[in-house]
């Protein structure tokens, strides 16, 4: 036997062991039961790294985006079993059809002040949030009102048009992907490393978090700058802030990188994609969207790095938990970093590679300093990570299941010591990237006194 048949032959082994692991997670596994789902998650990427090191000649690439693709379509109708964000979607939705905006009341408020039907009476329980004002911006709206109308067979409502709608946005995703990576010469197989991410596909297949469409438009916008198209690119950047609030943070880069005067044909369009959108959806309640995003960053803490140490320090010393100063004072520390990490790129004649390098470290940048990560937040790292040609990503995309440990009890307890283990982790990979010489073109960028 050939020794690229074997190598087929290996490949296809390994692959039904990776989907049978999937599938497996998705419909057998609940939340709390993390030695399972991260002994599952273990082999799925085991699996994913043995597939991606045996298709090292290209070969079998077509075939293997196909079986992603083909796994996508499998999870359309499974329930989300490790997040219960769905009934917001569906609440959200039902109100909109009902005349009311979700950005003007609190599910509470609606509760307790109005005869709500018995759909959002069995509805109201489930909520993970219910004394919280909406968060979910334009894009996420729109496709929660597409989700939620009455005329939709019950097959088809809720959950299952939502994925079907990811479903689009990932493929979409793939092609530019595997355009991009053709332009940068980099292998073709290294989008399976996003393609079949055991995190991609359970965050989104299954989980249905909206970062799917926002890294969606963000290669578009990408795409559409290596291709000097900036009216099209503003346009894509204006629906990824419109789908996720968090591109706005590479605006800076894109300013500084455009200049002023290309930077009017992007921000234009932009500008009106954005402004358009959120200022028919949220109607004259900015100030809700505004304080849900404050409370977000003054209570909410959850698989954070450099917070936890802050926090610990500073808690033995005023002797309470600091997140109401501490979490805005990150916020902005973050701010500062990413305008100085922008401001870098000034000048710049063309997008290159290094360059998607300074928005995975904007981006990490963030993260480091945010008071709550949850795993579906790596993603969009993952997507960078691709094109840009770092690795740590996809390496934090596998020990962030460590986070899960947190759901062993109700309520929620962290176990410290896995939180540590996942950032040691991910700065030895980073570590080991400095020391192998893939971060000096980007330490150029950034120091170029060195």
């Amino acid at each position: 036997m050939g020794v690229s048949r074997q190598r087929g032959l290996l490949v296809l082994l390994l692959s039904i062991c990776f989907v049978a692991t999937i599938l497996f997670i998705a419909l057998e596994v609940n939340q709390d039961e993390f030695y399972l789902l991260f002994g599952l998650i273990t082999g799925a990427f085991g699996a994913l790294f043995g597939i991606y090191w045996m298709s090292s000649d290209g070969s079998q690439v077509t075939w293997l985006i196909g079986l992603a693709i083909l796994l996508r379509v499998c999870l359309i109708w499974v329930d989300p079993g490790l997040s219960d964000d769905i009934y917001r979607f569906v609440w959200d939705g039902m109100l909109w059809h009902d005349g009311i905006n979700p950005f003007a009341y609190t599910p509470s408020q609606l509760f307790q002040s109005q005869s709500l039907s018995s759909a959002y009476q069995g509805l109201y329980p489930l909520l993970n949030s219910q004394d919280y004002y909406t968060i979910y911006p334009p894009v996420c709206q729109l496709i929660f009102w597409l989700s939620t109308f009455d005329s939709l067979p019950s097959w088809l409502f809720g959950a299952p048009l939502i994925k079907i709608i990811f479903l689009i946005s990932e493929i979409t995703t793939l092609y530019i992907m595997s355009v991009i990576l053709q332009r940068f010469e980099i292998p073709r197989r290294t989008i399976l490393l996003y393609a079949l991410n055991p995190l991609i596909l359970i965050e989104f297949g299954c989980n249905l978090h909206f970062e799917a469409l926002m890294i969606c438009f963000l290669l578009m916008m990408i795409c559409f700058l290596l291709q000097d198209r900036l009216v099209y690119s503003g346009v894509a950047y204006g629906l990824a802030v419109a789908s996720k609030i968090l591109p706005l943070m590479f605006g800076p880069f894109i300013l500084m990188y455009l200049g002023y005067k290309r930077g009017i044909r992007f921000f234009i369009p932009a500008g009106i994609v954005v402004l358009g959108s959120f200022g028919l959806m949220l109607q004259g309640h900015l100030s809700s969207l505004l304080s849900s995003t404050d409370l977000y960053f003054q209570s909410f803490e959850f698989n954070a790095s450099i917070y936890y140490l802050v926090r610990w320090v500073l808690a033995s010393i005023v002797g309470f938990n600091p997140i109401g100063f501490v979490g805005p004072l990150l916020s902005i520390m973050s701010v500062v970093y990413i305008l100085l990490v922008s401001w870098s790129v000034r000048g710049a004649s063309g997008l290159r590679q290094v360059h998607l390098q300074v928005l995975l470290i904007i981006f990490s940048l963030y993260l480091c300093f945010a008071t709550t990560v949850h795993p579906w937040y790596i993603s969009t790292l993952v997507a960078l990570s691709i094109l840009s040609g770092l690795r740590y990503p996809i390496v934090w995309s596998y020990v962030v299941f460590l986070s899960y440990s947190a759901y062993l009890s109700t309520p929620v307890v962290e176990n410290q010591i896995l939180i540590a283990l996942q950032y040691l982790i991910v700065a030895g990979c980073l570590w080991y990237e400095y020391r192998s010489g893939k971060l000096s073109a980007l330490l150029r960028i950034l120091n170029p006194h060195m």
